[in-house]
């Protein structure tokens, strides 16, 4: 299945399978998730790439023309408008991926399995869509609402 993400997506995604790979899982689900990780990679090395380009370009420098960063490892930016315009331009470009999404119920199954709700909605990108089904059934040619 070809789905397209957007660049911070594709980093949310990539996180989120980064976990899970670390759990025991069946090895339906496994590799599935290990395929997922595979797809998602050159599109997370091309995102993180684009992203260290825009820190280098606007993140202050040392007289030996070194980041300079705080003392928690982040770099000071010098013009943070400009900065912030550029990475939000580079995180919403939209991604092609190519994978196998994973089936709602092979997570279900998995009962050792804590994600908290964000990663599930995170998951959600890479999951098989379900069908919408609409609350209206067909009575004899006509249409008549469920509820």
């Amino acid at each position: 299945m070809s789905k397209k993400l957007k660049a911070f997506q594709v980093i949310e995604v990539s996180n989120v399978l980064a976990e899970l790979a670390k759990k025991e899982l069946s090895l339906k689900l496994a590799i599935i998730i290990a395929e997922i990780i595979e797809a998602l990679s050159t599109s997370t090395e091309v995102i993180s790439k684009r992203r260290q380009g825009i820190i280098e370009k606007y993140g202050k420098k040392d007289d030996n023309g070194n980041l300079i960063q705080s003392n928690e490892g982040n770099v000071e930016i010098a013009d943070t408008k400009a900065f912030m315009e550029e990475i939000n331009e580079a995180l919403n470009v939209e991604v092609d991926v190519d994978f196998k999404p994973i089936e709602k119920e092979l997570i279900e199954k998995e009962e050792d399995i804590k994600i908290t709700p964000q990663q599930y909605l995170t998951l959600k990108l890479v999951m098989k869509s379900e069908e919408k089904k609409d609350n209206v059934e067909k009575v004899e040619g006509e249409v008549v609402d469920k509820e």
